[in-house]
Protein backbone atom coordinates (compact mmCIF):
# COMPACT_ATOMS: atom_id res chain seq x y z
CA UNK A 1 0.00 0.00 0.00
CA UNK A 2 1.25 3.44 -0.87
CA UNK A 3 1.89 5.78 2.03
CA UNK A 4 -0.99 8.19 2.50
CA UNK A 5 1.25 11.24 2.23
CA UNK A 6 2.11 10.21 -1.32
CA UNK A 7 -1.58 9.99 -2.16
CA UNK A 8 -2.11 13.46 -0.74
CA UNK A 9 0.78 14.80 -2.82
CA UNK A 10 -0.95 13.33 -5.86
CA UNK A 11 -4.07 15.37 -4.92
CA UNK A 12 -6.06 12.33 -3.77
CA UNK A 13 -8.50 12.10 -0.87
CA UNK A 14 -11.14 9.72 0.39
CA UNK A 15 -14.60 9.71 -1.00
CA UNK A 16 -17.04 11.21 1.48
CA UNK A 17 -19.22 8.29 2.56
CA UNK A 18 -22.53 8.88 4.30
CA UNK A 19 -22.13 8.67 8.07
CA UNK A 20 -24.62 5.84 8.47
CA UNK A 21 -22.88 3.81 5.75
CA UNK A 22 -19.56 4.11 7.58
CA UNK A 23 -21.11 2.92 10.81
CA UNK A 24 -22.90 0.06 9.05
CA UNK A 25 -19.52 -1.07 7.71
CA UNK A 26 -17.90 -0.83 11.13
CA UNK A 27 -20.41 -2.70 13.31
CA UNK A 28 -19.02 -6.01 12.08
CA UNK A 29 -15.88 -5.34 14.16
CA UNK A 30 -14.77 -8.34 16.15
CA UNK A 31 -12.52 -6.74 18.72
CA UNK A 32 -11.20 -3.32 19.48
CA UNK A 33 -7.92 -3.93 17.70
CA UNK A 34 -9.62 -5.39 14.63
CA UNK A 35 -11.82 -2.47 13.65
CA UNK A 36 -9.61 -1.77 10.62
CA UNK A 37 -10.29 -5.23 9.13
CA UNK A 38 -13.89 -4.32 8.30
CA UNK A 39 -13.56 -0.74 7.05
CA UNK A 40 -14.07 -0.06 3.34
CA UNK A 41 -12.61 3.18 1.98
CA UNK A 42 -12.24 4.25 -1.67
CA UNK A 43 -9.78 6.84 -2.90
CA UNK A 44 -10.71 9.29 -5.65
CA UNK A 45 -8.61 12.04 -7.28
CA UNK A 46 -9.30 15.67 -6.42
CA UNK A 47 -10.39 17.57 -9.48
CA UNK A 48 -9.38 20.92 -7.99
CA UNK A 49 -5.67 21.72 -8.13
CA UNK A 50 -5.64 23.47 -4.76
CA UNK A 51 -2.74 23.65 -2.33
CA UNK A 52 -1.55 20.56 -0.52
CA UNK A 53 -3.80 19.36 2.29
CA UNK A 54 -0.85 18.97 4.59
CA UNK A 55 0.11 22.64 4.26
CA UNK A 56 -3.41 24.09 4.13
CA UNK A 57 -5.77 21.75 6.03
CA UNK A 58 -8.21 24.61 6.68
CA UNK A 59 -9.12 24.65 2.96
CA UNK A 60 -10.73 21.21 3.28
CA UNK A 61 -14.12 20.41 4.71
CA UNK A 62 -14.51 18.39 7.96
CA UNK A 63 -15.77 15.26 6.18
CA UNK A 64 -12.62 15.15 4.02
CA UNK A 65 -10.38 15.64 7.06
CA UNK A 66 -12.21 12.83 8.82
CA UNK A 67 -11.80 10.39 5.97
CA UNK A 68 -8.11 11.17 5.66
CA UNK A 69 -7.88 10.50 9.38
CA UNK A 70 -9.62 7.18 8.83
CA UNK A 71 -7.04 6.22 6.22
CA UNK A 72 -4.18 7.05 8.57
CA UNK A 73 -5.89 4.93 11.23
CA UNK A 74 -6.26 2.04 8.80
CA UNK A 75 -2.53 1.96 8.06
CA UNK A 76 -1.64 2.23 11.75
CA UNK A 77 -0.43 5.84 11.79
CA UNK A 78 -2.52 6.71 14.81
CA UNK A 79 -0.91 10.02 15.77
CA UNK A 80 -1.53 11.36 12.27
CA UNK A 81 -5.11 10.12 12.38
CA UNK A 82 -5.71 11.82 15.72
CA UNK A 83 -4.27 15.06 14.37
CA UNK A 84 -6.80 15.15 11.52
CA UNK A 85 -9.73 14.21 13.75
CA UNK A 86 -8.77 16.98 16.19
CA UNK A 87 -8.66 19.47 13.31
CA UNK A 88 -12.17 18.35 12.40
CA UNK A 89 -13.34 18.81 15.98
CA UNK A 90 -12.10 22.41 15.97
CA UNK A 91 -14.08 23.15 12.80
CA UNK A 92 -17.32 21.38 13.74
CA UNK A 93 -17.35 22.87 17.24
CA UNK A 94 -16.94 26.32 15.73
CA UNK A 95 -19.88 25.57 13.41
CA UNK A 96 -21.86 23.96 16.27
CA UNK A 97 -22.36 20.80 14.19
CA UNK A 98 -23.14 18.45 17.07
CA UNK A 99 -23.83 15.38 14.94
CA UNK A 100 -20.50 15.53 13.12
CA UNK A 101 -18.75 16.35 16.39
CA UNK A 102 -20.09 13.11 17.86
CA UNK A 103 -19.09 11.11 14.78
CA UNK A 104 -15.57 12.54 14.94
CA UNK A 105 -15.31 11.70 18.63
CA UNK A 106 -16.30 8.16 17.68
CA UNK A 107 -13.50 8.05 15.11
CA UNK A 108 -11.08 9.18 17.81
CA UNK A 109 -12.41 6.40 20.02
CA UNK A 110 -11.87 3.83 17.28
CA UNK A 111 -8.34 5.10 16.72
CA UNK A 112 -7.42 4.80 20.38
CA UNK A 113 -9.05 1.34 20.45
CA UNK A 114 -6.92 0.22 17.50
CA UNK A 115 -3.90 1.72 19.27
CA UNK A 116 -4.72 -0.50 22.25
CA UNK A 117 -5.50 2.48 24.48
CA UNK A 118 -8.96 1.49 25.68
CA UNK A 119 -9.29 4.13 28.40
CA UNK A 120 -8.77 6.95 25.90
CA UNK A 121 -11.20 5.16 23.59
CA UNK A 122 -13.79 5.11 26.38
CA UNK A 123 -13.30 8.82 27.07
CA UNK A 124 -14.08 9.71 23.44
CA UNK A 125 -16.91 7.20 23.00
CA UNK A 126 -18.53 8.50 26.20
CA UNK A 127 -18.48 12.08 24.86
CA UNK A 128 -19.90 10.87 21.54
CA UNK A 129 -22.63 8.90 23.32
CA UNK A 130 -23.76 11.97 25.24
CA UNK A 131 -24.14 13.96 22.01
CA UNK A 132 -25.97 11.20 20.14
CA UNK A 133 -28.42 11.06 23.05
CA UNK A 134 -28.73 14.86 22.96
CA UNK A 135 -29.55 14.93 19.23
CA UNK A 136 -31.77 11.86 19.44
CA UNK A 137 -29.79 9.60 17.11
CA UNK A 138 -30.79 6.24 18.52
CA UNK A 139 -28.98 4.14 15.93
CA UNK A 140 -25.60 5.75 16.55
CA UNK A 141 -26.30 5.71 20.28
CA UNK A 142 -26.66 1.91 20.09
CA UNK A 143 -23.55 1.62 17.89
CA UNK A 144 -21.51 3.69 20.35
CA UNK A 145 -22.71 1.60 23.30
CA UNK A 146 -21.40 -1.42 21.39
CA UNK A 147 -17.99 0.24 20.99
CA UNK A 148 -17.96 1.18 24.67
CA UNK A 149 -18.68 -2.44 25.54
CA UNK A 150 -15.73 -3.59 23.44
CA UNK A 151 -13.38 -1.10 25.12
CA UNK A 152 -14.51 -2.06 28.62
CA UNK A 153 -14.05 -5.69 27.61
CA UNK A 154 -10.50 -4.91 26.52
CA UNK A 155 -9.91 -3.55 30.03
CA UNK A 156 -11.43 -6.79 31.42
CA UNK A 157 -14.15 -4.73 33.06
CA UNK A 158 -16.72 -7.33 32.12
CA UNK A 159 -19.64 -6.06 34.21
CA UNK A 160 -19.33 -2.62 32.62
CA UNK A 161 -19.02 -4.21 29.19
CA UNK A 162 -22.24 -6.17 29.74
CA UNK A 163 -23.96 -3.00 30.94
CA UNK A 164 -23.05 -1.21 27.71
CA UNK A 165 -24.06 -4.17 25.55
CA UNK A 166 -27.38 -4.58 27.34
CA UNK A 167 -28.22 -0.90 26.89
CA UNK A 168 -27.34 -1.10 23.20
CA UNK A 169 -29.30 -4.32 22.79
CA UNK A 170 -32.43 -2.73 24.24
CA UNK A 171 -32.28 0.04 21.64
CA UNK A 172 -31.73 -2.38 18.73
CA UNK A 173 -34.82 -4.32 19.75
CA UNK A 174 -36.92 -1.18 20.18
CA UNK A 175 -35.95 0.01 16.70
CA UNK A 176 -35.80 -3.43 15.02
CA UNK A 177 -32.12 -2.99 14.14
CA UNK A 178 -31.67 -6.69 13.53
CA UNK A 179 -28.11 -6.66 12.22
CA UNK A 180 -26.76 -4.57 15.08
CA UNK A 181 -28.75 -6.72 17.50
CA UNK A 182 -26.92 -9.78 16.19
CA UNK A 183 -23.56 -8.02 16.51
CA UNK A 184 -24.23 -7.11 20.15
CA UNK A 185 -25.57 -10.57 21.02
CA UNK A 186 -22.34 -11.99 19.59
CA UNK A 187 -20.29 -9.55 21.70
CA UNK A 188 -22.17 -10.61 24.83
CA UNK A 189 -21.24 -14.17 23.96
CA UNK A 190 -17.56 -13.22 23.87
CA UNK A 191 -17.84 -11.76 27.40
CA UNK A 192 -19.31 -15.00 28.70
CA UNK A 193 -16.63 -16.98 26.85
CA UNK A 194 -13.84 -14.82 28.27
CA UNK A 195 -15.23 -15.23 31.79
CA UNK A 196 -15.59 -19.02 31.33
CA UNK A 197 -19.40 -19.03 31.41
CA UNK A 198 -19.33 -21.31 28.42
CA UNK A 199 -22.94 -22.48 28.26
CA UNK A 200 -24.19 -18.88 28.35
CA UNK A 201 -21.66 -18.05 25.62
CA UNK A 202 -22.88 -20.91 23.43
CA UNK A 203 -26.49 -19.76 23.82
CA UNK A 204 -25.62 -16.20 22.76
CA UNK A 205 -23.52 -17.30 19.79
CA UNK A 206 -26.28 -19.60 18.52
CA UNK A 207 -28.80 -16.78 18.87
CA UNK A 208 -26.53 -14.44 16.90
CA UNK A 209 -25.99 -17.04 14.18
CA UNK A 210 -29.77 -17.43 13.86
CA UNK A 211 -30.12 -13.67 13.34
CA UNK A 212 -27.32 -13.50 10.76
CA UNK A 213 -28.61 -16.56 8.91
CA UNK A 214 -32.10 -15.06 8.73
CA UNK A 215 -30.62 -11.83 7.36
CA UNK A 216 -28.38 -13.76 4.92
CA UNK A 217 -25.26 -12.13 6.40
CA UNK A 218 -22.74 -14.88 5.77
CA UNK A 219 -19.69 -12.91 6.85
CA UNK A 220 -21.22 -12.16 10.23
CA UNK A 221 -22.38 -15.75 10.64
CA UNK A 222 -18.90 -17.05 9.79
CA UNK A 223 -17.36 -14.79 12.39
CA UNK A 224 -19.73 -16.00 15.11
CA UNK A 225 -19.22 -19.63 14.08
CA UNK A 226 -15.51 -19.06 14.74
CA UNK A 227 -16.38 -17.67 18.19
CA UNK A 228 -18.56 -20.71 18.83
CA UNK A 229 -15.72 -23.01 17.78
CA UNK A 230 -13.32 -21.19 20.12
CA UNK A 231 -15.76 -21.72 22.98
CA UNK A 232 -16.11 -25.45 22.34
CA UNK A 233 -12.32 -25.66 21.98
CA UNK A 234 -11.90 -24.08 25.41
CA UNK A 235 -14.49 -26.50 26.81
CA UNK A 236 -12.49 -29.41 25.43
CA UNK A 237 -15.27 -30.44 23.03
CA UNK A 238 -12.91 -30.72 20.07
CA UNK A 239 -15.25 -32.50 17.65
CA UNK A 240 -17.88 -29.77 17.98
CA UNK A 241 -15.16 -27.13 17.65
CA UNK A 242 -13.98 -28.74 14.40
CA UNK A 243 -17.53 -28.78 13.03
CA UNK A 244 -18.01 -25.07 13.78
CA UNK A 245 -14.59 -24.10 12.44
CA UNK A 246 -15.22 -25.99 9.19
CA UNK A 247 -18.55 -24.19 8.74
CA UNK A 248 -16.83 -20.89 9.43
CA UNK A 249 -14.04 -21.56 6.92
CA UNK A 250 -16.64 -22.32 4.25
CA UNK A 251 -18.39 -18.99 4.87
CA UNK A 252 -15.13 -17.04 5.01
CA UNK A 253 -14.21 -18.49 1.63
CA UNK A 254 -17.61 -17.60 0.18
CA UNK A 255 -17.24 -14.02 1.38
CA UNK A 256 -13.56 -13.93 0.35
CA UNK A 257 -12.41 -12.91 3.84
CA UNK A 258 -8.88 -14.26 3.62
CA UNK A 259 -7.72 -13.03 7.01
CA UNK A 260 -10.55 -14.66 8.93
CA UNK A 261 -10.18 -17.81 6.84
CA UNK A 262 -6.53 -18.02 7.86
CA UNK A 263 -7.29 -17.40 11.53
CA UNK A 264 -9.92 -20.13 11.57
CA UNK A 265 -7.62 -22.58 9.79
CA UNK A 266 -5.07 -21.84 12.52
CA UNK A 267 -7.67 -22.73 15.15
CA UNK A 268 -8.38 -25.99 13.31
CA UNK A 269 -4.67 -26.76 13.40
CA UNK A 270 -4.63 -26.16 17.17
CA UNK A 271 -7.54 -28.52 17.73
CA UNK A 272 -6.02 -31.30 15.61
CA UNK A 273 -2.73 -30.77 17.42
CA UNK A 274 -4.55 -31.18 20.75
CA UNK A 275 -6.04 -34.41 19.37
CA UNK A 276 -2.51 -35.49 18.39
CA UNK A 277 -3.51 -35.71 14.74
CA UNK A 278 -0.29 -34.18 13.41
CA UNK A 279 -0.98 -34.65 9.66
CA UNK A 280 -4.29 -32.72 9.86
CA UNK A 281 -2.77 -30.12 12.18
CA UNK A 282 0.07 -29.56 9.73
CA UNK A 283 -2.31 -29.37 6.75
CA UNK A 284 -4.42 -26.64 8.37
CA UNK A 285 -1.38 -24.72 9.60
CA UNK A 286 0.13 -24.79 6.12
CA UNK A 287 -3.10 -23.55 4.54
CA UNK A 288 -3.16 -20.68 7.03
CA UNK A 289 0.52 -19.97 6.39
CA UNK A 290 -0.01 -19.67 2.64
CA UNK A 291 -2.77 -17.13 3.17
CA UNK A 292 -0.74 -15.06 5.63
CA UNK A 293 2.09 -14.95 3.09
CA UNK A 294 -0.31 -13.90 0.33
CA UNK A 295 -1.74 -11.06 2.39
CA UNK A 296 1.70 -10.18 3.81
CA UNK A 297 0.83 -10.61 7.48
CA UNK A 298 4.32 -11.29 8.81
CA UNK A 299 3.35 -11.35 12.48
CA UNK A 300 0.72 -14.05 11.97
CA UNK A 301 3.12 -15.92 9.67
CA UNK A 302 5.68 -16.10 12.50
CA UNK A 303 3.05 -17.44 14.89
CA UNK A 304 1.98 -20.18 12.49
CA UNK A 305 5.59 -21.15 11.81
CA UNK A 306 6.11 -21.47 15.55
CA UNK A 307 3.10 -23.79 15.80
CA UNK A 308 4.36 -25.88 12.89
CA UNK A 309 7.75 -26.21 14.59
CA UNK A 310 6.03 -27.38 17.76
CA UNK A 311 4.51 -30.43 16.05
Amino acid sequence: MQHLSLLIQQRQVLTVLPILTVFCLLIESVSAIEFRENEIIRILPIISQSNSLETNPETFDPATLNHIGINYKNIGEYEQAISYFQQTLTLVRHDKNRQLEAVTLSYLGMTYANWQKPQQAIDNFTQALSIFQEVGDRFLEASTLNYLGISYQDLKEYDRALEMYDRGLKITRELALDLLEGVIVDRIGTVYRDTEHYHEAVDRFKAAIDIFTRLNKQGFAGNTLTHLGETYQQMGDYLQAIANYNEAVKLHRETKDRLKEAKTLGHLGEVYQALEDKPKALDNYQQALRIYREIENSEAEKKINSLINSL
